[in-house]
């Protein structure tokens, strides 16, 4: 991450990321079947409040540091959507090489 100098740290704000950022994990990690009610239901509920706690951030630090919203959103995205596009070819081949394993097409799974 990189800061100018003489930027103060928020300490809750630090708090509410790391905060986030375990809900966050913990949520993508929970590979427990969603029963009505049952484990994965209660993990869902309490982690839902992370990914709008980082956008409530986004916009506090964007509106912090002074800089126009557009332009922080444009670099954003030109340092993140290539990685996405990167993933993306991965995750897609991973798929092929697989056979199609982690998405099977609905007439596959009719038999």
């Amino acid at each position: 991450m990189r800061r100018e100098s003489g930027d103060a740290r928020i300490a809750w704000i630090d708090e509410l990321r790391f905060t986030a950022f375990c809900a966050v994990a913990l949520l993508h990690v929970s590979w427990i079947e969603s029963v009505r009610l049952g484990p994965h239901d209660l993990i869902g509920f309490a982690t839902r409040f992370a990914v709008p706690a980082f956008f409530m951030i986004s916009g506090f630090m964007i509106e912090r540091k002074g800089r126009p919203a557009g332009r922080v959103i444009a670099g954003t995205f030109r340092r993140l959507f290539p990685l996405f596009l990167f993933w993306e070819a991965v995750y897609v081949l991973v798929d092929i090489a697989a056979g199609g394993a982690f998405h099977p097409l609905p007439e596959a799974t009719a038999k």
